[in-house]
């Protein structure tokens, strides 16, 4: 009788253990519906994430000659290849087509150490499209992808500028695909990541507003119809907007700079990080400049403009375009890096 007694108890305690453990499950899955799992935080984001010199004026390229670049240099794009600095840049001569100060050229230059940079004699992209005459083709930006070069570049009719594409292997010899988009007015500038995110090529553009447009293939882009970043009052970008330097995957996100003007005209360099996971997600945006120039240096005919940013022989490299007509640069560094 009592050994029974003990069976029984062990069975029924056995039975009730089993029962809690069954009831747990039922009630987790009861009660999962209302109480999803948390959502992933998003990722930490720091600003800034440049530190860049004061500004000292050092004029790399000059307006030069009497021909093609006699007028000015303006809206350098570096690029690094095989230990080889390569510099795009906007150069206009004196001839006043259509009432306009000059026509714009692109020429390429290069350094391989120092400061010197060699100058190709003749310009590798010229207007020849009646999109680009008589204005020319200025603010090029180039990108390296599965072996092919892809410059986008403003084709200027004297009124508007366009977005436009060409592409090379060479760097010299250029093959031109026309505007990038046919029928949105004014875009400017614009600059493509070189890899894709999400299986599709990423260019961030505009002139007054920055927006973003999505490609399979760098050649056809679709433009999405909401701007990402847009003036704000009472900042140092309160006036208007236009890209810089070609966007960059930095610390697990997108890191984009941006030339800002204020109402009172002066210039400044902006920075806003967006979502790896969505482009098109801004994460956050500074609200001071990461870098200006004096006031004085922007009151000039040809403003204060960054539009390259390049990693080079231990330091990043800003190149802008001078108030003087001339190409300059700052040096850099990073104040963080991936994981840190």
């Amino acid at each position: 009788m009592e050994s029974n007694f003990f069976l029984n108890l062990v069975a029924m305690q056995k039975r009730f253990v089993f029962a809690l453990f069954f009831g747990g499950l039922l009630a987790s899955a009861a009660f999962g519906q209302n109480n999803p799992s948390p959502q992933p935080s998003r990722p930490r984001v720091r600003l800034p994430i440049f530190a860049f010199d004061s500004f000292q004026p050092e004029a790399l390229l000059a307006p030069q000659g009497s021909g093609w670049e006699a007028q000015s240099v303006s809206a350098p794009a570096a690029l690094v290849k095989q230990d080889t600095l390569f510099l795009f840049y906007a150069a206009e001569d004196r001839v006043r087509l259509g009432g306009l100060n000059g026509t714009a050229r692109i020429g390429l230059a290069y350094r391989t150490e120092g400061l010197h940079f060699t100058r190709l004699s003749e310009p590798v992209l010229t207007p020849t499209l009646d999109i680009e005459t008589p204005g020319g083709c200025t603010n090029p930006n180039v990108v390296l992808a599965d072996s092919v070069f892809y410059m986008t570049y403003s084709a200027f009719d004297g009124k508007t500028a366009r977005l436009a594409l060409a592409t090379s292997r060479d760097l010299r010899h250029w093959k031109k695909h026309g505007l990038i988009f046919s029928d949105t007015g004014a875009t400017a500038g614009g600059v493509m990541l070189s890899q894709k995110i999400n299986g599709r090529f990423v260019m961030y553009y505009g002139k007054e507003e920055i927006r973003i447009a999505y490609s399979n293939d760098l050649r056809h882009w679709f433009p999405q119809a909401e701007p990402l970043l847009r003036a704000r009052a009472d900042k140092f970008d309160s006036e208007r907007l236009a890209v810089g330097p070609a966007a960059m995957i930095i610390d697990s996100t997108i890191v984009l700079l941006y030339n800002a003007e204020d109402a009172s005209g002066r210039r400044a360099l902006g920075l806003a990080r967006f979502s790896l996971n969505n482009p098109a997600t801004v994460l956050a945006r500074w609200d001071s400049p990461l870098f200006a120039p004096p006031s004085s240096e922007t009151r000039n005919e040809q403003k204060f403009r960054v539009s390259s940013l390049v990693w080079w022989r231990g330091q990043y490299e800003l190149f802008y375009s001078g108030p003087a007509k001339h190409i300059g640069r700052v040096k850099g560094r990073l104040l963080f890096t991936e994981g840190k």
